[in-house]
């Protein structure tokens, strides 16, 4: 009884589980995609799925629901500490300090 207990837990999970994974490799890919480099994948102390990226100065963080691949948060930081828009065009700031 056990054994089919098991089975049964293993059988629902599986797909649930799969769905995070599946999440984080076509995160992974728009990354790339995107320009950036250095993309890593590991794990929150919560068991989150956590992708990290770098784009020039740009380092971006997201944070994916292992079970469902919601993004729980996406967050873009530059080396000099500010917070980015991850769709933000980093030439924009540039441009508008010659006005």
């Amino acid at each position: 009884m056990r054994a089919l207990i098991t089975l049964l837990f293993l059988t629902l999970a599986t797909p649930a589980l799969a769905d995070g994974a599946a999440a984080a490799r076509l995160w992974m890919a728009q990354l790339q995609a995107e320009g950036y480099t250095e993309i890593e994948e590991s794990y929150t102390w919560l068991w989150r799925i956590r992708i990290l990226a770098e784009r020039g100065n740009v380092e971006r963080e997201i944070i994916l629901d292992r079970a469902t691949g919601e993004v729980l948060r996406d967050i873009s930081r530059a080396e000099d500490g500010y917070l980015h828009h991850p769709d933000e065009d980093d030439d924009d700031e540039d441009d508008a300090d010659d006005d």
